[in-house]
């Protein structure tokens, strides 16, 4: 009976021992805070197949990412007149399904100085799935429930694609609108593009990257727009601030 006992006491310390080890274990994973910054220039700012600015623009990303949360700021400058006329404040929960499957829902505040509506407020949610041959189906819905009080959807395919060591991103998606952002119900187009991710510098912590990138965009009708292509480059900074 005593080695009974003693043998229960051992069993007991060895889980007791075990216990701050395991919980050191856990401590020492981390959540990922991870910081990015881009900045662009595009020939023309056509977004969702609406056309924001027919000429230049740079556009600026800060982005604070935290797990599955992140927020990021937003801003266009025309070069057309001059100004920043468009600042957007932007919080999404990113809601992993499984190893193919994702979800996302997110807000935007947009500040428009200058516009015809000052600012507005836009809800949205979308779903990414990569489908065999890492071929991805992606699906958005966003509202307008402030100045145009209209609706987007977005259907996606996009693929990455080797082309002699060099990783070339081809993207091609299909818009509908019900009075977003203009007085128009229907498929108001399509966007093919194209770009390609050079990595400039990469270490443990931090990346740099070079992105130039061509769309073209189909108007389904010309009262909006005509149809046109334009080019665009991107350089992105992205670093670990957890290592």
């Amino acid at each position: 009976m005593k080695s009974k006992n003693a043998l229960l006491m051992l069993s007991a310390l060895l889980l007791l021992a075990g216990k701050p080890a395991k919980a050191q274990e856990a401590d020492s994973v981390k959540t990922p805070l991870i910081l990015s910054a881009d900045a662009s220039w595009l020939e023309k700012y056509i977004f969702r197949n609406l056309l924001y600015a027919p000429r230049d623009v740079v556009q600026s990303n800060i982005t604070l990412t935290y797990g599955n949360i992140s927020g990021n700021i937003f801003t266009s400058f025309n070069h057309a007149i001059h100004k920043i006329d468009e600042i957007d404040f932007i919080f999404t929960y990113n809601i992993p399904i499984n190893d193919n499957l994702s979800a996302s829902v997110y807000g935007n505040h947009l500040q428009l100085p200058g516009q015809m509506f000052p600012k507005s407020t836009e809800f949205g949610a979308s779903v990414s799935y990569t489908a065999p041959l890492d071929v991805v189906l992606a699906g958005t819905v966003a509202r307008d429930v402030d100045a145009s009080k209209g609706t987007f959807v977005g259907l996606g395919i996009s693929k990455s694609v080797d082309v002699e060591g060099q990783s070339v991103n081809l993207s091609c998606e299909l818009h509908h609108i019900k009075n977003y952002w203009a007085p128009y119900t229907g498929f108001n187009g399509l966007e093919a593009k194209m770009c390609v991710p050079i990595d400039v510098s990469v270490s443990d912590r931090s990346k740099l990257t070079f992105v130039p990138s061509v769309t073209q965009v189909t108007a389904f009708d010309k009262n909006l727009f005509p149809s046109t292509t334009f080019f665009g480059a991107t350089m992105k900074y992205e670093t670990d601030l957890t290592k």
